[in-house]
């Protein structure tokens, strides 16, 4: 009886151990090329409109500002001669901040476009390999 029961127990251990092996053993879903299946992803398409929609319109207000800037220096040439030495300050002045605006937000496009889209990838591939990781 005791040989039975040793048997029993040793066959049942060595269930269990294949058993928790089998558990255990879960096949990996790994994908190589991630970036085609973040850009073929929904959610990054509709991310990746939203910020061209964006983009282009602050690109669209650079220009405008810029347009602006060109105007008031070529009329400011135009009318350089026929103006008086205070005339000539003011424009001036006024030409000297309408470049620095143009300048600031031309650097604020620049910041706020070009890491947007270095940072989108590494967003969705940690949610990706996260989700298949755990699968």
């Amino acid at each position: 009886m005791k040989r039975v029961t040793v048997i029993l127990l040793i066959v049942i251990a060595v269930g269990v151990l294949w058993i928790a092996f089998k558990v255990t053993e879960t096949s990996k879903i790994t994908y190589d090329r991630s970036a085609a299946l973040i850009y073929n992803y929904e959610g990054m398409k509709e991310a990746q409109q939203k910020q061209d929609k964006k983009e282009m319109k602050l690109k669209y207000n650079l220009d405008s500002l810029q347009v602006n800037f060109q105007k008031a220096v070529n009329l400011y040439n135009q009318d350089y001669p026929k103006l008086s030495k205070e005339e000539k300050f003011k424009r001036e002045k006024l030409l000297a901040f309408q470049q620095n605006q143009l300048k600031g937000y031309s650097e604020n496009v620049e910041s706020t476009v070009n890491p947007k889209k270095i940072n989108l990838i590494p967003t969705f591939s940690f949610f990706i390999v996260s989700f298949f990781t755990f699968v």
